[in-house]
C-alpha cells in the first residue's frame, strides 16, 4: 500500500487531534464541515484505524447516514461496558434530515456526551453552525457542540477541484 498523501485541511484536523490528546490524554471529539471532496470522510476513518491501531479504542461504529443512528445507538447501550468505542457520524446534509432522522441523530449525539465517548460528526458546508440552531434542540447544541471542535474545510482544498481546473487550462 503506498503512503497517504493528506490535505491541508486533513492535515489541519490531525494535528488538532495530536495537540488535545498530547494536553489531555483523551481523544477529542470533532465537527468536520465542508463541500464534498475536501476529504472529510476520508479522514475520520483514517483516525477511527488510527485509534484502534494504538490501542486507544477497541470499536469504531460507522454511520454512513444520520438515518443509522438509531442503531448505532442500540449498539452502544448494549456493549458500552464491554468496549471504547470511537463514533464516526457522516453525511449530515440539511437536505438529507428527516424529523426522525434530527430526532435519532441527536439522542445519539447527546448519548455520546453523557458518556464522554469520542465522536467526529461530518457535515455538509450548508449546515454551518447558524444552520445548526435553526434544527438541533438545545441539549443537542449546548452539549454536543460545546464538547466537539468544529473544523471547517476551505472551498480551496478540494482536490477534485485542483483536477478539474488543470484539465480546463490544456
Amino acid at each position: 500500500m503506498g503512503k497517504i498523501v493528506l490535505t491541508p485541511f486533513q492535515k489541519r484536523v490531525l494535528e488538532e487531534l495530536n495537540r488535545y490528546y498530547r494536553a489531555t490524554k483523551k481523544i477529542p471529539s470533532f465537527v468536520l464541515v465542508g463541500v464534498a471532496g475536501t476529504g472529510k470522510t476520508t479522514i475520520a476513518k483514517l483516525i477511527g484505524r488510527k485509534l484502534k491501531r494504538k490501542g486507544l479504542i477497541d470499536k469504531v461504529l460507522y454511520a454512513h447516514y444520520p438515518e443509522e443512528a438509531r442503531e448505532i445507538l442500540q449498539t452502544l447501550k448494549e456493549e458500552k461496558d464491554t468496549y471504547r468505542f470511537f463514533v464516526i457520524v457522516d453525511e449530515v446534509r440539511r437536505e438529507l434530515l428527516t424529523q426522525t432522522d434530527i430526532s435519532n441523530l441527536e439522542r445519539l449525539m447527546v448519548y455520546l456526551y453523557e458518556n464522554d465517548i469520542p465522536f467526529i460528526l461530518v457535515m455538509n458546508e450548508n449546515l454551518l453552525k447558524s444552520d445548526i440552531s435553526d434544527i438541533f434542540s438545545t441539549p443537542f447544541k449546548t452539549k454536543v457542540m460545546e464538547k466537539a471542535k468544529v473544523i471547517e474545510a476551505d472551498r480551496e482544498e478540494n482536490p477534485r477541484l485542483e483536477r478539474i481546473k488543470e484539465r480546463w487550462k490544456h
